[in-house]
């Protein structure tokens, strides 16, 4: 992830979305035991979130398609976006 500069932006990250998978109820579903993103994560950026998002039978079966996890970017105070 581009403005990944620090072990702490993706500290943050994995935190939130092991924090949504708990509040979606989704962690009985996952496919594999969520490890966290790594350089190749999928993501955009719109309206002021970072929107991370996994393909179907990437984290969860078919039956949830590509799943999202917005994340606001004032989590990221450091981070400056052009």
């Amino acid at each position: 992830m581009f403005f990944l500069t620090t072990n702490d932006h993706r500290t943050i990250i994995n935190e939130q979305i092991k924090s949504q998978l708990d509040e979606r109820h989704l962690t009985s579903d996952l496919l594999v035991p969520f490890s966290g993103v790594n350089d190749d994560t999928n993501f955009y950026i719109a309206d002021q979130t970072l929107v991370v998002f996994f393909n179907q039978y990437e984290l969860l079966p078919y039956v949830y398609g590509i799943t999202y996890f917005p994340i606001p970017l004032y989590l990221f105070p450091d981070v400056s976006l052009p």
